[in-house]
């Protein structure tokens, strides 16, 4: 099977536009000799974009790219440095073009057992070093490619926490990826809540492994259904209303909270009579806690869910939903929404590649 990678292409000739995936955690570190990298699934998604990124590079020079802790990695991890090889140039690329794309394949199994070898081909270069406070891999055109190929392989829905792929013909330590596990429930959280809309696959493709509807429930398929009994403990039943769509299963039965601050709650109406929120005004300790839920009062008949909710659908490669940001507990990064069709700021379609 292959993947579609869309990555950014350069700009002015040497500048690197980063296209980090929504919620991407990265750690890298030295393990008993060997450059270990662990990833969520959006970030290994933004390591595969930043090696087609490199590979597509065609300065004739070598090109070094510094990932850091506290802003590219997580805290804890070591800086990781990844240098593009020299070599003749290439034809370049028309400057119109913003992003470059590329089908890989992910069909190898590499990376859906709990510890997978992935063979470096002829051609495909890659090195490694250890030196301290630092690692860094050096790798031609084809290597990053292989790498990218590797992030893509432990980036796949059905691939397991824990699941590993070490590379074979490294020039240097031993390289290894790990698919991270997923964030914990208790884990600490500046509470956020997203209203849920239906995502890309499904306004465009008709599918998706979830799709809500107006009255503020879901339907859903088998994967979806067992995601949300196992995060928010509700239960779907099954049901006919969408089982042409492959969306066996409904969820009628999301909790009510009653969360909002109704004198800081800034309702509007426009001309047609469309009623939307122009700013919402929620209560932390009511929300804290709840991850799928409805607001009682709330007269658009709206789905919201939790960042946890979020992180972990994403995470899982679940689609057919799309997620808005639209209440924050920091004051100062509260949305304010200027029409009932505003998306705001932050809109994440779960649909990630």
């Amino acid at each position: 099977m292959k993947r579609r990678l869309e990555y950014p292409l350069w700009e002015d000739g040497d500048t690197m536009r980063y296209r980090w995936a929504p919620c991407y955690r990265i750690w890298t570190m030295e393990r008993s000799g060997r450059i270990v990298v662990v990833a969520n699934r959006p970030g290994l998604i933004s390591l595969a974009r930043i090696c087609m990124s490199l590979a597509s590079f065609d300065g004739g020079r070598p090109l070094h790219e510094h990932l850091e802790t506290g802003t590219d990695l997580e805290d804890g991890s070591t800086e990781l440095t990844l240098v593009r090889e020299g070599e003749e140039a290439g034809p370049g690329i028309p400057p119109a073009e913003r992003l470059g794309e590329i089908a890989i394949d992910v069909s190898e199994g590499a990376g859906r057992d709990a510890c997978a070898l992935l063979q470096l081909e002829p051609g495909e270069h890659v090195g490694s070093e250890i030196d301290g406070d630092s690692l860094t891999l050096v790798a031609n055109r084809d290597g990053f490619i292989a790498l990218a190929r590797a992030c893509m392989a432990l980036a796949e829905p059905d691939v397991g926490p824990g699941a590993r792929i070490e590379l074979s013909g490294v020039a240097g330590p031993t390289v290894e990826f790990e698919r991270a596990v997923p964030v914990e429930k208790d884990a600490s959280w500046r509470p956020r809540v997203w209203r849920v809309w239906a995502g890309e696959s499904w306004v465009e493709e008709g599918w998706g492994d979830a799709r809500p509807l107006g009255d503020g429930t879901l339907l859903m398929d088998s994967r979806a259904q067992a995601f949300f009994a196992e995060l928010c403990g509700l239960v779907a039943s099954p049901s006919d209303v969408g089982i042409s769509g492959g969306l066996a299963w409904h969820l009628r039965d999301v909790p009510e909270v009653d969360a909002f601050i109704r004198e800081e709650t800034d309702v509007a109406r426009g001309a047609n009579g469309d009623m939307w929120i122009r700013r919402y005004a929620l209560a932390t300790n009511r929300v804290a806690g709840c991850d799928l839920f409805r607001l009682c009062g709330d007269q658009t008949g709206g789905l919201y869910a939790s960042q946890l909710l979020f992180e972990r659908w994403v995470d899982a490669g679940l689609e057919g939903l799309g997620f808005q940001l639209v209440w924050d507990s920091n004051y100062g990064e509260q949305v304010v929404f200027t029409s009932p069709d505003d998306r705001g700021s932050v809109w994440v379609d779960g649909r990630l590649v």
